[in-house]
């Protein structure tokens, strides 16, 4: 029963999210993918998230991790069960981008529940995977979603939100009282950087968002905690067994992640005042409604 580390990849070589927003050249090239993936390798990651979208993430595993020291998750946009034809041609195409890496999971990216069964997903999945190589997860927003895929019971994985500001969705999560529970992968946790000490002078929203990021940031120095090790450590206290997508822009800085998981859960009274900040409500901590 582990938290651990998977190594996400949507920052390299592209201008992703808030750090990227406004560069010429994107802060993750060639030789700092690179230095990440070794030092991911060192501290025992196994993990790595991609996806068509990422730019050259994926062509870049394969010349950096095509050693099958890791396993590579990928994604496929979600367009309903009666798209084979797409979902056949985009599981080529990821295939060919990572040549000779462990293909391990695909997900159907942005999925929602539309009107296919079971049935549906099992023979979906049987025609893309007639070897049964593949795990076949989902990532999903909102609450709705994730127990939306639950009640189908059909994936092996969910990848969910969740960070101090939007708890929702995990809670669903864990609120789900059926026999089986697919593998838990969360990301967003560090809100594209508004979790972490960096300055908030270019970032997007509201002063009322700029203020509950203020609030989280003062919270952590009271505690003698950097922002960033206070949004990950809150990640053990509401579950032991989990994966985190995690980004990182430098080896070292993965290295730190790493550790901040190995100090373990929060200690229970500043676990139940990060609780209190749960903003899920709030359509302002939903990166998708910025504008960067």
């Amino acid at each position: 029963m582990t938290v651990r580390i998977v190594l996400g990849t949507a920052n390299f070589g592209t201008n992703y999210g808030l750090r990227g927003a406004g560069q010429k050249a994107p802060h993750v090239n060639f030789k700092i993918a690179s230095e990440i993936i070794s030092s991911a390798h060192e501290i025992g990651i196994v993990e790595i998230d991609s996806a068509l979208a990422y730019g050259p993430s994926q062509e870049w595993i394969s010349k950096l991790a095509g050693d099958g020291k890791f396993l590579v998750n990928s994604k496929i946009i979600w367009k309903g069960a009666d798209h084979f034809g797409d979902y056949e041609s985009s599981l080529r195409q990821i295939r060919l981008q990572l040549l000779s890496c462990n293909l391990h999971l695909l997900q159907w990216h942005n999925w929602e529940k539309g009107t296919s069964s079971k049935e549906n997903y099992r023979n979906l999945h049987m025609l893309l995977d007639r070897q049964q190589e593949l795990f076949f997860g989902v990532t999903t927003y909102g609450a709705v979603h994730v127990e939306d895929a639950l009640s189908i019971d059909s994936f092996s994985s969910i990848q969910l939100e969740y960070n101090i500001l939007n708890q929702a969705a995990l809670k669903g999560f864990l609120n789900f009282r059926g026999e089986n529970r697919p593998s838990l992968y969360i990301r967003s946790v560090l809100l594209q950087g508004l979790l972490t000490d960096a300055p908030l002078l270019d970032n997007p929203g509201s002063p009322k968002l700029q203020q509950k990021i203020t609030q989280i940031r003062e919270l952590a120095h009271e505690w003698n905690l950097s922002t960033q090790e206070l949004a990950i450590r809150s990640v053990a206290n509401h579950v032991k067994d989990c994966a985190i997508v995690l980004g990182a822009e430098s080896g070292q800085q993965l290295q730190e992640m790493n550790g901040y998981i190995g100090n373990g859960p929060l200690p229970i009274e500043l676990a139940e005042l990060v609780s209190e900040l749960d903003s899920s409500l709030d359509p302002e901590v939903d990166p998708r409604n910025w504008v960067l």
